[in-house]
Formats: structure tokens, sequence, C-alpha cells
């Protein structure tokens, strides 16, 4: 469970615009190829001179904590 909360919930993206694979690559692109990983509208998006990210919500987190580890630890009862 410990895993899953360490390592199943993306809380942020970093990706360095000084990547020589990347500098010819528009923001929209690397959005619409995030966007087949993740729920890119869970998270805000900044960007500065160095690089593009983005951060998840805060209000992702503002769920009922017992239904959701009770949904987990049923996946791995079964």
């Amino acid at each position: 469970m410990g895993t899953y909360l360490t390592n199943g919930i993306v809380q942020s993206i970093v990706i360095e615009k000084g990547q020589t694979d990347l500098q010819d690559v528009a923001i929209g692109e690397i959005i619409r190829q995030l966007e087949k990983e993740v729920e890119i509208e869970c998270y805000d998006f900044t960007e500065d001179a160095s690089g593009y990210y983005w951060k998840i919500k805060p209000e992702m987190f503002d769920i009922n904590w017992i239904e959701f580890l009770d949904a987990q630890f049923q996946m791995y009862s079964d």
C-alpha cells in the first residue's frame, strides 16, 4: 500500500527545456503525450527559463481517505 501511495500517484512532472531530444518539440505536443499517461487537468502547470512543471493540484487530495484505502486493500486481498 505504501508503495502505491509513493509510486502510484504522480505528484509532479518536470521536463527540462535543455534536453536535446526535446528542444524542437512544442509544448502542445508534450501535453498531448502526457495526457496519454496522466489526467493532466489534475495538475497545475508552470514554466520558467529552464523547464516545464506540472504539480498535482492540492484539491486532488481532498478525498475520503478511508474509502480510498479500503478500495486499495480490497485490490490486494482478492
